[in-house]
């Protein structure tokens, strides 16, 4: 009776003998290698010696909503088999390490790898990797592999080879320069991956790219460096996208890049990746000693929730990235979603008495202005308090056929009262409310769960910390949104039984009182490595006190980002300024921390998405939001 390794050995020849394609053959001959193994999991990854990243030839097991994940896995251990160069199996999957919580790990149905380093005469050719449902893997699945990796090189190699001889038959859809697509082959590309998409039924997302005061880094550097700096950045860009994703020089200074199955706000991670990675590059200045930080503006657009056509998707990334520069640069926007006709729309606050509403109406003004087919109705009751007056507000603007109506209220028993009057089924949104209300076939829901504010935080510090350390939260007052957002992060905390909250101060909101509470704690407590504050004035405070303790070296400070729904009671002006300087004292080395981290926080909706931008009000998203829904 044949045992597993010579069944294979007996079919590979024949699959390679099948197939002109070696891409074909290396995912035939990994999915006959993983079944002996138990293996649900597989991929194979070939290493581009040229551009110095692995790309991926072939993936089974993963769905779409854990591709993100397997890529975290598959970094983390890479790594270590390249650096070892022989094979790692591994039991569990360490979250410190993968830079995932327990949850996410668990999601993925991930228990066992076995990561493959493939080599020839010492020379990294790719990395096989194999993942178990249950149980681990054993020196027999390993020999299984062993067995098959002298026909995998040969077909990565060969592969390596058609993808050399593809690109230089290709060479007039490359861009001389920067060596990303043509605009030409980029347009030609959308028009076919389009046709897909809509027979198919999945998104498509343009990111649209432009170098910031790229003429002024000329005009002072000259050309041949500005030639330099677009190389450079269509090199990271390169780096940081899928091998089906497609990054083409649109024109001058302009890139684009199609992401296939990918909504907007799938693609702001990498957005943010690309952004940051040029801001942080050392970019040459007028010697090779002196270095010039140069950043770049993004635009997003997404089929086909922000466009159907493909001059209509072009142009909404085109303004998404005006919005962009037009903010101030080095920033990412989404597109503004028009409406063809005027919209009728109602702003519902608990009362006008407060500037935290007054603030959020000028925000709403600011987009009507913009778009200039909305017209804006807002009432409010006279008291903050007054439910009975909501509630009457409410059912008047029902009776009145509006379009659309968002309501801020901290009222729960709202929804249910829509429900039973909204029979005309006009959109309504629940906007700022500290947890999520019941779901109705006509009440919809735009912001987030406020202990997912904290959840994130709390993701992004195990990250930091990588599953180790002492923490100390800055909490707000006793009140709801503090207190869930708190709750949350010591939740997922709660699986670190090594990172320990050694401190929890309340610090009401306020700059002054954080920076007090924090200097107190720092002297008290021997070693901190994170501070966690629940709003961007108490993370000032924090940064503060660590200012005024020079002698003292933490390790950084972590906030919440309230931008999905919050900072209304903030004026763009104090805005700009806390962003200005807690940018500046990092940049300045006058506080020493590792950094400032915002946690962009997504909704807890799944099928609906604001469209704010971190730098503007909520009111603006919200009526966006709305528009959307036309």
């Amino acid at each position: 009776m044949k045992t597993s390794a010579q069944a294979i050995a007996q079919k590979i020849p024949q699959i390679i003998g099948s197939t002109a394609d070696p891409a074909e053959a290396v995912k035939h001959i990994i999915e006959l290698v993983a079944k002996p193994l138990g293996a649900e999991i597989s991929s194979v990854h070939t290493w581009d010696d040229e551009e110095k990243r692995f790309k991926l030839v072939h993936q089974h097991g993963i769905s779409p909503e854990n591709e993100e994940r397997f890529n975290r896995v598959f970094e983390a251990y890479q790594e270590t088999v390249v650096h070892k160069k022989k094979a790692e199996v591994v039991s569990r999957i360490d979250p410190s390490v993968v830079a995932l919580t327990p949850d996410e790990i668990k999601k993925m149905g991930l228990k066992a790898l076995l990561v493959y380093p493939l080599l020839k005469s010492d020379r990294l050719m790719g990395i096989a990797m194999f993942g178990r449902h249950g149980g681990a893997f054993n020196p027999a699945h390993l020999k299984v592999v062993t067995d098959a990796v002298p026909f995998l090189l040969l077909l990565l190699e060969n592969k390596i080879f058609q993808d050399r001889i593809f690109i230089y038959a290709n060479f007039a859809n490359l861009d001389g320069l920067t060596n990303l697509y043509s605009h030409r082959y980029f347009q030609e590309s959308l028009t076919r991956e389009l046709s897909r998409a809509q027979r198919f039924k999945y998104p498509i997302s343009l990111l649209m790219i432009d170098i910031d005061h790229f003429k002024h880094y000329n005009d002072t550097y000259g050309h041949p460096q500005g030639d330099m700096v677009l190389r450079e950045i269509a090199g990271i860009i390169k780096k940081n996208v899928r091998t089906y994703d497609l990054a083409a020089r649109y024109g001058g200074e302009e890139i684009v890049v199609m992401l296939p199955y990918t909504t907007s706000q799938q693609a702001y991670p990498l957005a943010e990746r690309l952004r940051r990675s040029v801001a942080e590059f050392p970019f040459v200045g007028l010697s090779r000693t002196e270095h010039v930080k140069v950043t770049i503006s993004l635009g997003i657009a997404s089929f086909p929730a922000n466009a159907k056509t493909k001059a209509d998707l072009i142009e909404k990334a085109d303004q998404a990235l005006y919005l962009a520069k037009e903010e101030g640069r080095n920033r990412i926007c989404t597109s503004l979603i028009l409406s063809k006709r005027l919209i009728r729309f109602a702003f519902v606050p608990p009362a006008f008495t407060s500037g935290y509403y007054l603030d959020i109406l000028t925000g709403v003004k600011e987009v009507i202005s913009e778009i200039g087919n909305v017209e804006l109705l807002t009432r409010a009751p006279e008291k903050e308090s007054d439910y009975e007056g909501m509630s009457k507000i409410i059912n008047q603007l029902i009776e009145e056929k509006v379009d659309a109506i968002a309501i801020s209220t901290q009222f729960k028993g709202i929804a249910a009262d829509i429900k039973k009057l909204n029979r005309a089924n006009i959109p309504v949104f629940m906007f700022n409310v500290p947890e999520k209300l019941p779901q109705g076939k006509v009440v919809s829901y735009i912001g987030y769960d406020q202990k997912d504010a904290g959840r994130e935080a709390a993701k992004y510090v195990v990250r930091m910390l990588r599953g180790a350390g002492n923490v100390v939260i800055l909490k707000g007052l006793n009140e709801t949104t503090s207190n869930y957002r708190v709750a949350g992060f010591r939740e997922v905390l709660a699986s670190y039984p090594r990172i320990k909250v050694v401190a929890m101060e309340a610090a009401d909101w306020l700059r002054t009182k954080a920076t007090q509470v924090t200097e107190k704690i720092l002297r008290t407590v021997k070693q901190v490595d994170a501070i966690f504050a629940v709003s961007d004035e108490m993370a000032l405070g924090a940064v503060e006190a660590i200012r005024i303790l020079q002698s003292l070296d933490y390790a950084c400070v972590v906030i919440t980002n309230q931008s999905a729904v919050g900072r209304g009671w903030l004026t763009e002006d104090r805005l700009a300024e806390i962003h200005a300087e807690m940018h500046r004292q990092f940049a300045e080395g006058q506080v020493r921390l590792d950094g400032l981290y915002y946690c962009p926080l997504a909704p807890t909706t799944k099928d609906r998405t604001t469209i704010d931008h971190p730098d503007r009000k909520p009111g603006p998203g919200m009526l966006l939001r709305a528009a959307r829904e036309m």
